[in-house]
């Protein structure tokens, strides 16, 4: 039985986060906040607002309060950005990102207990946030394909590269899920140092030591060197540069909410669809180890079979299919994607 804290509910409530029916979110939060800072906590405005006029508001000392917002934005628990009058805090956006800055410092940034709250968070995914997260209309996340898959006259639009190269600032974090999924022993050997930041919001992370900046050099050789261990490449949904994610189906829990609710319910497919060549088809099966979508199967009749449904155009069959037996084609435009121009603000 999970004892209930009122407080810890109403932080619960003010951050947005869904109720579970066993209560598991409060027990993570009780871990993520202090007492003192969970009061303060439901004190932060999801807009920006100056430490003084949170103060006011808490009926705590200016100088206190400041102390604690401070300590609270270096811990990745709430935002806090410097401007000329003063830094303002603020909720994060989306309550995941309590976790995500969190774990986003890697092992590195570790400590005793949060083996127990991997395990939590396991929990909570399973009980609750899943179908919070992306039970929505359209899916917030898109896929690229594979830049080695692509066909040669593939626009630079579709090439993951060149969304690295459009940013201004850089900044690489670790992937949370394969942390955590090493923290309950139960993951893979993908490199975690893999999740890439853009643009205003990688600086801010850089700055507050959750996540490292990188060069624009740096960034694309990390995203070239996931590409190579055929990792799904995952976006914000705009044409803006905000984050990619390198996600693997062992760890990743958005390829497992693709899985459990279907592919489209979760992820924006890539402009492409995979297509078989069944000549070359040696019926091997290699895609289907391949496909994290369970698109791709090796039919009654021996040779490979694509659910046009559940590919999203990743392009991981296409590139280890050692007999080239499938390729990437382009959708017709009614089928197509086109992500929206600007990315959500943080």
């Amino acid at each position: 039985m999970i004892r209930r804290t009122a407080q810890t509910e109403r932080l619960r409530d003010h951050l947005g986060a869904p109720a579970s029916e066993s209560g598991v979110e409060l027990l993570i939060l009780d871990r993520l906040f202090t007492e003192e800072e969970a009061s303060l906590a439901l004190q932060v405005p999801k807009v920006p607002a100056l430490a003084r006029n949170i103060a006011d508001s808490a009926g705590i000392a200016a100088a206190k309060t400041a102390r604690l917002l401070e300590s609270m934005a270096t811990k990745g628990l709430i935002v806090g950005t410097r401007t000329q009058e003063g830094t303002s805090y603020h909720l994060h956006r989306a309550v995941v990102l309590l976790w995500d800055t969190h774990f986003w410092r890697g092992p590195a940034g570790l400590s005793a207990g949060d083996e127990e709250l991997a395990r939590l968070f396991r929990q909570y995914f399973s009980e609750t946030l899943e179908g919070h997260l992306y039970n929505t209309a359209s899916p917030s996340r898109r896929v690229f394909a594979l830049e080695d898959a692509l066909p040669s006259d593939a626009p630079e639009t579709d090439r993951v590269s060149s969304f690295v190269s459009s940013a201004d600032f850089w900044s690489v974090g670790h992937c949370t899920c394969r942390v955590q999924t090493g923290l309950r022993h139960t993951g893979c050997e993908a490199p975690t140092e893999v999740c890439l930041i853009f643009g205003s919001f990688a600086r801010y992370l850089a700055s507050r030591n959750i996540a490292r900046a990188v060069s624009a050099e740096e960034a694309g050789e990390i995203q070239r060197a996931a590409g190579e261990r055929r990792l799904v490449i995952t976006a914000n949904d705009s044409m803006e540069a905000g984050w990619i994610c390198n996600c693997c189906s062992c760890c990743c829990i958005t390829l497992e909410a693709a899985r459990d609710l279907g592919p489209r319910k979760v992820l924006c497919p890539s402009p492409y669809q995979a297509v078989p060549c069944l000549e070359a088809c040696a019926g091997c099966g290699l895609c289907e180890d391949t496909c994290a979508f369970q698109a791709a199967h090796v039919g009654d009749r021996g040779v490979v079979e694509i659910d046009d449904q559940a590919c999203v155009g990743c392009g991981a069959c296409v590139v280890e299919c050692p007999e080239g037996a499938l390729r990437l084609e382009r959708r017709s435009p009614a089928e197509s994607h086109v992500p929206p121009a600007a990315k959500p603000t943080q």
